[in-house]
């Protein structure tokens, strides 16, 4: 183990990694997301076919989640249980936006289709760079 001298951090500064940039990123554009869904509720119906429930509960569940993953990013440690988390819940929420596309449970337009599958892409790319922060922030010395 080789150590710069000369470096110090201050105490309490839980620095930047992968893991932390790309969980911060996703806290911040999930909070966007969310009130944009909120906020443009009524007028998603007509052009995307998205019903005013589903965006209310999509917009609701995006802000309560928003925070948590700001917590977790924040954290002097990042603890394994938490990091292996973020990436797994984000990998469901793309599948199952996936399965709500190609299954045609929601009245989508082709405008909305895009657009969910859109939202699949960037959910499945956070879950996939969150993957690989979380191997990297956790690899022991064997795995080096």
């Amino acid at each position: 183990m080789s150590t710069v001298s000369g470096t110090t951090r201050p105490t309490g500064f839980p620095g930047f990694s992968l893991f932390r940039i790309v969980v911060l990123s996703d806290a911040c554009s999930t909070a966007v997301f969310g009130l944009s869904l909120l906020g443009g509720a009524l007028w998603a119906d007509e052009p995307l076919g998205l019903p005013t429930a589903w965006a209310v509960s999509f917009g609701a569940l995006m802000l309560v989640g928003a925070p948590v993953l700001a917590v977790i990013g924040t954290r002097p440690r990042i603890v394994p249980a938490l990091s292996a988390t973020t990436w797994l819940l984000n990998g469901l929420c793309a599948l199952g936006l996936l399965v709500l596309v190609v299954t045609g449970t929601m009245p989508l337009t082709t405008v909305g289709k895009v657009v969910m599958l859109a939202g699949v892409a960037v959910v499945a790319s956070f879950a996939s760079m969150q993957y690989v922060g979380h191997r990297l922030e956790h690899r022991t010395a064997r795995d080096a």
